[in-house]
């Protein structure tokens, strides 16, 4: 919650990525907290990847998680605040689309966000590992994990952070 604290203080943004990711719910990461979010704004979320026991409560408007993140976005919009949506950002054929395993953190950066961030500031856009992602970015290209197993299943190509940084 303290990324919470941190926009009331600066009276930034708080997007619902965000906002359920701060709840910190059992077994759901920044990941499920994406899809969760784009379920509360009425978008289509991706399950595909993700846990069903980590999303299913949110399925259900009865139970406690989701009565939590109700309760939570109606706190901070009577407290004058107003959850964002998330830019839905358009993908077309010429999009550079990655997904990321691995660590970036022999490479300069603390966390996969940060990393995230300056790569989309380069027009490269995050999605989950799916036919159509371009790259999958990795701290090893040897790798045998799971990931690495479905981007060569998929066809996608498979570079290292350090490549991703030099384009």
């Amino acid at each position: 919650m303290d990324i919470i604290f941190e926009s009331f203080e600066k009276r930034a943004p708080i997007t619902m990525v965000t906002l359920i990711a701060s709840l910190s719910f059992k077994a759901t990461g920044w990941t499920t907290s994406k899809q969760v979010a784009k379920l509360y704004e009425g978008n289509t979320p991706d399950w595909y990847g993700i846990n069903y026991a980590a999303y299913s409560p949110f399925l259900n408007t009865e139970s406690e998680e989701s009565k939590i993140v109700q309760k939570f976005i109606d706190t901070i919009n009577k407290n004058g605040y107003i959850v964002e949506k998330q830019q839905q950002k358009q993908i077309t054929a010429d999009t550079i689309t990655f997904e990321l395993t691995g660590s970036p953190k022999e490479f300069g950066f603390k966390t996969k966000d940060e990393f995230i961030k300056m790569v989309s500031s380069k027009g490269f856009v995050h999605t989950p590992l799916q036919k159509g992602t371009k790259y999958l970015i990795t701290d090893d290209v040897s790798s045998s994990s799971s990931k690495m197993s479905k981007a060569i299943k998929l066809g996608i190509e498979i570079i290292s952070y350090d490549q991703a940084i030099k384009m």
